[in-house]
């Protein structure tokens, strides 16, 4: 009853607009492209699926936005991203929206692309543009920047495209890229000449084939491998491997093999900083749009929660454990849970061995993992928790106490941002004593 307006499709800066322009106007929404909307009757309309870009060309991506707003609005902190953001000033730049994967979770697969959206193909902006846009971020941060989509999804045209106007630039950012599975060794080369400093984020999801296979991706531990040893041959500097809790045909031993299987490649590989595997459940929410969420019994999954206000009750939850809105035929959500919080103990002591982490920071997080894991395992009926057990729980049970949330940032030694251009920004924004109201998306600042 609290939802007034949907706007549909993967490009909604310009409903969006328009939105905002009828509710001013009190015209009325009719011409409103892509909007659902409820009338004072409670009646719904659906107003046609227009407004479908064939790129993301028509999108400026106003990275300055953020800091002119937080100068109207006098109001820094609430304009940052993250908590510690001023000092490790990381941002995301866009190549895509959708994509040509399928996995199974992923909202932004193209099933769902195609069921939800009704685009048949993902929308990429041009591989100019996207360097322009590494570029402006540049100018006022040194940090790393992470570029968002594989850039072979739009074919090698496209990403020699890219990898040719980054060689002519001047940055010297470290730029994050990511791959849906491994390329071919002699891309990976043109990466290293065109990016003088470049780290690599990829999610196998599993050690295990069938799993893995069945989720949506196709390539072996062998191919895996052969990337990481291509990655490290031309330069890399850091590779990140992500593994997940919670899939298609996955048990608790299963989870163990792949705790093992990092093992294998922390030793194959040895720790210098450049490997660095990851293992978290699938959380809190499977998708809405993706394929096992429109057709959870074909992947073996069960749901506890369909409806966004079912979703939102979730959120209040003592514990992640009930946030989840599924569980599977292979796991429960009790012992989705536990295999979390177990793999994750194993994962430390490997880390530990082999100086990821210290061993005072290894012992806080295997003692906050295991007082965690006692408390999950005490709490049967989540409406009847008390009070002063829900605090004990929010500062033990939380997925970030899993491991160091430190742990995904690339190392940065000094003050990233560029003190004199956010200056001089700020003083024309002052001087100028608004900041605009043309159409603009400011990009999200987010890390994986």
């Amino acid at each position: 009853p609290y939802v007034d307006f949907i706007v549909r499709g993967e490009s909604t800066e310009e409903p969006l607009r328009l939105l905002l322009e009828a509710i001013r106007s009190g015209e009325g929404f009719e011409k409103v492209p892509n909007l659902v909307w409820r009338d004072s009757a409670s009646s719904t309309t659906v107003n046609p699926l227009s407004f479908q870009p064939a790129d993301l060309d028509y999108v400026r991506f106003d990275y300055s936005h953020l800091l002119r707003m937080a100068v109207k609005h006098l109001d820094p902190s609430g304009y940052i991203p993250f908590k510690y953001w001023s000092s490790y000033p990381v941002t995301a730049v866009f190549s895509c929206r959708g994509c040509w994967h399928n996995c199974g979770t992923c909202g932004g697969s193209v099933s769902a692309f195609r069921n939800v959206c009704k685009r048949a193909s993902p929308s990429f902006r041009s591989p100019e543009l996207v360097v322009e846009d590494i570029k402006r971020v540049a100018e006022y941060t040194g940090a790393p920047i992470m570029l968002i989509g594989d850039l072979l999804q739009a074919g090698k045209e496209y990403s020699r495209r890219f990898l040719d106007s980054m060689r002519k630039t001047r940055v010297r950012n470290e730029i994050a890229i990511e791959f849906f599975s491994p390329p071919p060794i002699d891309f990976l080369k043109e990466v290293a000449d065109s990016l003088p400093a470049f780290n690599v984020e990829i999610s196998p999801e599993s050690h295990d084939l069938q799993v893995r296979r069945t989720f949506g991706k196709n390539y072996t531990n062998d191919e895996l491998e052969g990337m990481i040893e291509a990655l490290l041959d031309v330069g890399c500097r850091r590779i990140d491997l992500f593994f997940m809790i919670g899939l298609p045909h996955q048990t608790a031993g299963s989870v163990r093999g792949t705790v093992q299987y990092c093992r294998h490649l922390v030793e194959r590989y040895g720790w210098n900083g450049r490997i660095l595997p990851m293992i978290a459940p699938l959380a809190p929410f499977i998708d809405p749009g993706s394929a096992i969420f429109e057709d959870p019994a074909r992947f073996g999954y069960r749901f506890f929660y369909r409806t966004l206000a079912e979703h939102r009750r979730a959120m209040l939850m003592p514990s992640w454990k009930f946030t989840l809105n599924y569980e599977t035929e292979w796991m429960t959500r009790d012992e989705i849970a536990r295999a979390t919080y177990e793999a994750a103990l194993e994962l430390i002591d490997i880390k530990e061995e082999h100086g990821i982490i210290g061993r005072k920071k290894a012992a806080a997080l295997r003692d906050q993992t295991t007082r965690a894991l006692a408390m999950v395992e005490k709490i049967t009926d989540p409406e009847r928790v008390s009070g002063e057990l829900r605090e004990e729980i929010r500062s033990l049970n939380t997925l970030d106490q899993l491991c160091d949330k430190h742990e995904l940032d690339w190392p940065i030694k000094g003050w990233k941002l560029n003190v004199f251009k956010l200056a001089r920004l700020l003083l024309r924004s002052r001087k100028n004593g608004s900041c605009g109201t043309s159409l603009t998306a400011t990009a999200s600042l987010t890390r994986k």
